[in-house]
């Protein structure tokens, strides 16, 4: 199954530690995941359209920390909802 990794980065201070151990429990439950830290782009805006696109390849979206604080996450999530993309909880 391939796993969006969803996650509060500006609001994270150890939000590379969190993303990377999620990817790490994917892989080792035989996952692929999809880590938005590894999409470059350069600006906010441009980010969150290839973490979009990235989004809708997937089968299932894991959210790594608090979701209430980050903007990006909500439409994540709002996206993952409407395209029947189901939540992995690990």
């Amino acid at each position: 199954m391939k796993v969006y990794l969803s996650g509060s980065i500006t609001s994270s201070k150890d939000y590379v530690k969190e993303f990377n151990a999620a990817a790490g429990k994917c892989k080792t439950l035989g996952h692929t995941a999809f880590n938005p830290l590894d999409v470059f782009a350069e600006d906010y805006h441009g980010h969150m359209k290839q973490d979009i696109a990235g989004l809708i390849t997937c089968d299932a979206i894991m959210f790594v920390n608090d979701i209430t604080t980050s903007k990006g996450v909500l439409v994540e999530k709002i996206v993952a909802d409407a395209c029947g993309i189901q939540e992995l909880k690990l």
